[in-house]
């Protein structure tokens, strides 16, 4: 699959008109995603989104990623969402390496694709999770975006803010104190924080957050993760408290409920999904979701979008097939394109779209 088109079509997808709160669950309800624009703010810049890759047959994995555009800087929401797009296609060009890699090869992907757009004067933070089939649980961290765990009894900061106050375990309490040391754009002297996590099994939650959520104390932050609730319920509480005590600045929130479920896929976990075709990727965020099919069918985005906005037209050609699995994945891959083919027949007959086809399924 090309990276660039991942890019192109994810970041249109992510600058569509948005409310401003809005919160979504995945479908195994294990997974919420939620953001809130603030009372202060006119635009959000944040942008957080989940990714599901089906690999091969038998092997897929979730990303997760949540961005903070850097408001004082140049294009903050551009910034964020280009550093979103630019992170999940490398996860994705770069499936076959260890998680670990992977996580660090897409931040300096990222951090290569703002900062060449912009040249240090945008930026954006970063926080991601990856977990893997085969269990493998790995995390990463740029900025002062956040990332806790909890075991049911306890809430850890497993993030250091990349601020001198964070840096120096200190409260800040002026500019210089909580100015970003790096961040997504800055450069070639950008170093990724990948995470040493505990044992996954041991934990109950993980949240990522932008700071528009953990300016709240601690204890409040502990109290409602601790509350017996959905994911769902969770990402609603913070947005709403958030906002409720000021909604100084944007708020958002992934959150991973119930990480034994999801680590050891067990019913009602990651697994229930593992049947899809490969090549199969899926994003959400907080406003809806899309699909991009792995067929191997070429069309163009030239019409997927208004003409003021239309990129340059360019082939895509969806194939994230492993070479391990195109052998069994032929056959399937005839049929869907069989019958694809016959939609597509339809639907051009009937108003001239593109072969893609990209369902959103908005929460109004």
């Amino acid at each position: 699959m090309e990276d660039d088109v991942i890019k192109t079509q994810l970041g249109f997808w992510l600058n569509r008109t948005a409310p401003e709160t809005s919160i979504r669950e995945l479908p195994d309800k294990l997974i919420a995603i939620g953001s809130d624009v603030g009372i202060n703010r006119l635009e959000n810049q944040d942008r957080a989104v989940v990714l599901r890759a089906q690999v091969t047959k038998n092997r897929y994995f979730y990303v997760g990623v949540l961005c903070d555009g850097m408001g004082g800087m140049e294009s903050g929401s551009d910034c964020a969402t280009l550093a979103v797009t630019s992170f999940l296609a490398s996860c994705l060009l770069n499936r076959t390496l260890k998680p670990s890699a992977r996580l660090e090869k897409a931040v300096l992907d990222a951090n290569k694709d703002v900062y060449s757009k912009y040249n240090g004067s945008g930026g954006s933070t970063l926080s991601a999770f990856i977990v893997d089939s085969d269990g493998s649980f790995e995390a990463v961290n740029v900025g002062d975006s956040r990332i806790y765990l909890s075991d049911g009894v306890e809430l850890r900061q497993m993030t250091v803010d990349d601020t001198l106050a964070g840096q120096l375990k200190r409260s800040g309490h002026g500019y210089a104190d909580n100015k970003l040391l790096q961040f997504v754009g800055m450069g070639n002297e950008i170093e990724p924080h990948l995470l040493e996590l505990p044992d996954p099994l041991g934990m109950k939650r993980m949240i990522l957050t932008t700071d528009g959520i953990h300016y709240l104390p601690e204890e409040v932050l502990k109290g409602i993760l601790l509350q017996d609730e959905t994911a769902y319920e969770l990402a609603e509480r913070y947005i709403k408290t958030a906002r409720w005590c000021s909604g100084h600045d944007n708020g958002s929130i992934i959150i991973l409920n119930d990480l034994a479920d999801i680590i050891s896929q067990k019913e009602g976990g990651l697994e229930e999904n593992a049947d899809m075709p490969s090549g199969t990727v899926q994003f959400w965020d907080c406003n809806g979701d899309v699909q991009f099919i792995g067929v191997k069918l070429k069309s163009t985005i030239e019409d997927n979008f208004p003409s003021s906005t239309s990129p340059k037209k360019v082939d895509m050609i969806h194939d994230i097939v492993g070479s391990e699995d195109k052998k069994e994945q032929s056959h399937a891959d005839s049929v869907i394109e069989e019958k694809n083919l016959k939609k597509t027949k339809a639907i051009n007959k009937k108003d001239k779209k593109p072969q893609l086809r990209i369902d959103f399924d908005e929460r109004e």
